[in-house]
Order: C-alpha cells, then sequence, then structure tokens
C-alpha cells in the first residue's frame, strides 16, 4: 500500500485503551502501522515510560500523520513487582508450537507468563487485521549493566535497510542463539521488526534513547514528515564509534549460577579483544 496517500481531513482518534493496549495514535490516514512492544520483560520499565511520553505528546499536538501507532504491555505482572519475568521468560515462549499448544489449555492451567502470551497474541492479531499498511515491530529492551545503544534483528534485507536508518550498532545473529524470541516470531510473519537496546534498566538516559528512536521509527517508516514544526523531537544518535556499523554473534556462552561465572573488570561491549585473551572466570 502506497505510504503517499493524501492526508486525510478527519479528525486524530485515540485507541480506546485496554490494559494491554497502552495507546493508540492516528488521523485515519492509510500508511503504516508502528508496534512498539514494552517490557516484555518486568525490570525493563523504559520502553513503556517512553511509550507513553511519545503517544501523549502525538495526542497533544495531532500532527500530521500516516497510519497508526500504538504501545502493547508486555508482561504486566512482573512489571509490577519490577522482576524479569513471575513463572517464565515471556521472552522465551514465543514459537509457532507452544502458541498453538496454549489455543486449547484452560486459562486455570496457564502459568502467568502464558496468560501474559495469549493476551499478547490475540491483541496483535486484532492490531494486525486493522492494518493498512506496513507493519514494523520495535521491541524496547534495556540492560541490567552499561551499555551503549544498540540494535538487534533477523539478517533479512528490508531488516538490516531500516536498521540502518538508526546511527547505532547494528547485531546479527543473537536470534540462532536465542529460542521463542517475539522478534523472531514477527520476522517469521514477514515483518519488519527491529530490538532496541537502549541502555541500563532504570537509568533516564535509557528512556530517552527509547524516546528518540520510536521517533526515528516513525519518521523514517513514513508516518510523520520530518520537518514537521510542530514537534521538535530529538534526534537518536551514539556517541558510540560502531554507530552504524554491523556486528555479527558467532558464539554464546551459556551461563549458570552454579557455573560461578565472573567477568573480568575493564570490559564493555563493543571491546576488541585479542585471540587467547582471558576474558571471565567460569
Amino acid at each position: 500500500m502506497s505510504l503517499t496517500a493524501k492526508h486525510s481531513k478527519k479528525k486524530s482518534t485515540k485507541t480506546r485503551c485496554n490494559h494491554r493496549i497502552l495507546g493508540g495514535y492516528t488521523r485515519n490516514c492509510s500508511g503504516p502501522t508502528i508496534i512498539c512492544i514494552c517490557s516484555i520483560h518486568g525490570n525493563e520499565p523504559s520502553g513503556t515510560i517512553a511509550f507513553r511520553n511519545v503517544y501523549n505528546r502525538l495526542a497533544k499536538l495531532k500532527p500530521n500523520f500516516k497510519g497508526a501507532f500504538y504501545g502493547l504491555a508486555g508482561n504486566i505482572q512482573a512489571l509490577a513487582k519490577n522482576q524479569r519475568y513471575i513463572k517464565a521468560d515471556l521472552n522465551r515462549l514465543w514459537t509457532k508450537f507452544h502458541i498453538n499448544d496454549l489455543k486449547d489449555i484452560p486459562a486455570s492451567r496457564l502459568l502467568f507468563e502464558e496468560k501474559e502470551l495469549k493476551e499478547i497474541y490475540t491483541t496483535l492479531k486484532d492490531l494486525f487485521h486493522k492494518s493498512k499498511g506496513p507493519i514494523y515491530i520495535l521491541d524496547l529492551h534495556s540492560t541490567s549493566s552499561e551499555t551503549p545503544p544498540f540494535i538487534s534483528i533477523n539478517d533479512t534485507i528490508r531488516n538490516r535497510d531500516f536498521a540502518l536508518n538508526f546511527n547505532l550498532p547494528i547485531i546479527l545473529g543473537i536470534e540462532e542463539f536465542l529460542d521463542g524470541t517475539i522478534l523472531n516470531y514477527m520476522n517469521e510473519k514477514g515483518f519488519i521488526a527491529l530490538g532496541f537496546e537502549g541502555g541500563q534498566h532504570n537509568d533516564s538516559d535509557t528512556v530517552k534513547t527509547h524516546e528518540s528512536a520510536i521517533w526515528s521509527a516513525l519518521y523514517h517508516a513514513g508516518c510523520m514528515n520530518k520537518k514537521n514544526k510542530k514537534i521538535d523531537y530529538p534526534v537518536l544518535s551514539s556517541t558510540s564509534i560502531h554507530a552504524g556499523k554491523v556486528f555479527e554473534v558467532k558464539h554464546r556462552h551459556p551461563v549458570k549460577p552454579s557455573d560461578h561465572f565472573k567477568m573480568l573488570p575493564g570490559y564493555s561491549n563493543f571491546k576488541a579483544v585479542r585471540k587467547n585473551e582471558k576474558l571471565a572466570t567460569d
């Protein structure tokens, strides 16, 4: 569907918010659908805060807008407790087999996270059905330790082309080591899907990074004109020397609590290492 459809004169509308949809914004003009997945891990509040900040600004200023913009709450119960999850990692359950199995299991027998997944899945299906253009998924994450912001993607041409707009380091290949992520599931559905690691969990700069990522996505997807005078949104930028570069994960070292794994001091994400260099004890 064309992204150049004429702007509708209809008033902006807000999607009626239930407990799963954090907000929805459209001005009833055909265009892309941007869906932010927020706080799928309960100890990562930044995505939820950032979406609400962007959504509230759009609702107040009502700029020219093509398409639709939604935010979905992830693990609501774990977010309330500031825990990564209650019984199971919600971002490891998104497999076709698991989702199909859940359809026939009564709600009373589902784990906390399985109930959350079922609600998210149903809500997403409804939003996909309403979509009048291409669909973009932004999976907003943060980390326990300090890190420069980066993007993770499944390496498709459309994902890479879109990710290169954001001037952040891009990591490929994580999906080969992690089963059942919502990012993998969205890619299998054929959507453009990016994971944004914004920084440390409770750092205010992480919220700003996620906000900037959302604004940039709205512009680069074609929902908004960059020259819009109503909104002077923050430009997404990275101080990392690796901004705009593409990396590939070749090996993942899994760690269990019983391993007593301890990283040696002085290391950070994207720091170069030499062959046979000692990185940690295990």
